[in-house]
């Protein structure tokens, strides 16, 4: 082999490996999606994007979500979370690569609202509002 066919090599063997460290440490393979419960276009059975959202905790929950994803409420949307029987968080991610819940939309609008606890029915509940 010639120097220069050698040197050629080192180079490839160099890049190869930046390349590699950049796959290892960045969120190449991430995705966003996207959750509403007003958008008209809304669907569980879709693709979780922002033009055609996600419409329930439910769809979330049975999602499995890969290292860096992102997950974004509805600013200005409420979540009945009784209903929807609460927000689970099966996966965290990686060290370098967090999964995120967050919010988009326009940024005046009140950030998304999940009402908690147990709904009960039963007339034989009696209930007194406190603060």
């Amino acid at each position: 082999m010639t120097k220069k066919n050698i040197a050629h090599k080192k180079w490839v063997l160099f890049a190869g490996i930046i390349v590699l460290a950049l796959f290892a440490t960045s969120n190449i393979f991430a995705a966003s999606y996207f959750v509403s419960s007003t958008h008209p276009d809304r669907d569980d059975n879709g693709p979780g994007t922002e033009t055609q959202p996600w419409a329930t905790i439910q769809r979330v929950n049975q999602q499995a979500f890969e290292p860096g994803d992102t997950i974004k409420f509805k600013r200005g949307d409420t979540w009945n979370l009784y209903e929807d029987e609460g927000l689970k968080v099966w996966y965290s991610g990686s060290e370098t690569a967090k999964i995120e819940y967050t919010c988009y939309g326009e940024t005046n609008n009140s950030p998304p609202l999940f009402n908690g606890g147990k709904e009960f029915r039963s007339a034989s509940y009696q209930w007194t509002q406190s603060n």
